[in-house]
C-alpha cells in the first residue's frame, strides 16, 4: 500500500473515532514515538491504523461499486449529457426488464446506436438522439398496463 492511503486512513480513523487533537497526538506518540504522521514510515502508519482498529475503528467499504468488466470506476462524468444518459438508463432499468440493466448494458446500447464503445466518447450532438430514444422508451414502458 502506498503512503498516501495510509495517511488518509489515519486521518479518517481520527475523524470517525471523534478524537480531539490531544488524544490523537498521544496515540501517535504511544504507538510510534512521533506526534505527527509527517515523519512516519509506512510501517509506523500501519501500526497506528492497527491501533485504531484495536480501539474499535472499522474502515468503511468503498462507496464506489467494483467494476465487473475489468474497468476502473472513474466516477461521474463531467459531461452533463453523459450523466443524463446514465440516469435515463437507470430509470429504464427500474421500469423495464432489461437484459443488462447496468453500465455494460448502456455501453452496449450506445455501441449499437452510435458505434461508440462508451458513452463518455459521445459528443453532445451524438448523445441527443440517444437521450430522446431513451426518453421515448421509458414513456412506452410506463404506458404499458
Amino acid at each position: 500500500m502506498s503512503r498516501n492511503p495510509l495517511v488518509a486512513m489515519v486521518h479518517i480513523a481520527k475523524k470517525d473515532l471523534r478524537l480531539d487533537d490531544e488524544t490523537y497526538q498521544s496515540i501517535l506518540t504511544r504507538v510510534t514515538g512521533q506526534n505527527s504522521t509527517k515523519g512516519m514510515s509506512d510501517r509506523q502508519l500501519a501500526a497506528v491504523v492497527a491501533d485504531f482498529k484495536r480501539l474499535g475503528w472499522t474502515p468503511k467499504p468503498s462507496s464506489h461499486p467494483p467494476a465487473t468488466d475489468g474497468r476502473r470506476w472513474r466516477g461521474p462524468s463531467r459531461k452533463g449529457y453523459v450523466r443524463l444518459l446514465y440516469a435515463l438508463w437507470g430509470e429504464l432499468a427500474r421500469t423495464a426488464k432489461l437484459d443488462k440493466p447496468g453500465p455494460e448494458g448502456l455501453r452496449a446500447f450506445v455501441k449499437s446506436k452510435a458505434e461508440v464503445d462508451d458513452p463518455e466518447f459521445l459528443t453532445s450532438a451524438a448523445a441527443t438522439p440517444l437521450i430522446e430514444a431513451l426518453k421515448g422508451w421509458i414513456e412506452r414502458e410506463k404506458a404499458k398496463p
